[in-house]
């Protein structure tokens, strides 16, 4: 048995399909949550006005929850910022609200590997 964070929405569809276009390869497991981590940063910093700890910290929780409007495109999303619009980001892994503590609020597939050798696939 084994578990990974999982991933849903539309954004995936569309990380999976740039994914494959650019590298030529399927979608490996951790690949959306690190690229929605880098996302999340670049759009803090910009919020924040300022690439440091502290800055970045200050608008995370901002730029990756409601109230705002909803977008998954990181190009779209710094431009909206710049406006000084609010955003609520949707990452290629799903909705990815942060909550009080410091954690993502989402799933996590459990994979359980079955007597005949297959693996089953559960979304917790």
């Amino acid at each position: 048995m084994g578990t990974v964070p999982g991933a849903d929405g539309d954004g995936l569809e569309k990380f999976q399909t740039l994914w494959q276009e650019k590298t030529g390869q399927s979608l490996a497991a951790f690949a959306a949550h690190s690229w929605d981590a880098a996302i999340l940063l670049m759009l803090a910093a910009q919020a924040a006005q300022e690439n440091t700890g502290t800055a970045i910290q200050s608008k995370l929780r901002d730029v990756a929850n409601a109230p705002g409007t909803a977008v998954s495109d990181p190009c779209e999303a710094l431009a909206l910022l710049r406006k000084g619009e609010e955003i609520d980001y949707q990452g290629a892994s799903g909705k990815v609200d942060i909550d009080e503590n410091g954690d993502v609020v989402g799933s996590y597939d459990v994979w359980t590997v079955k007597e005949d050798g297959s693996i089953e696939l559960s979304i917790t």
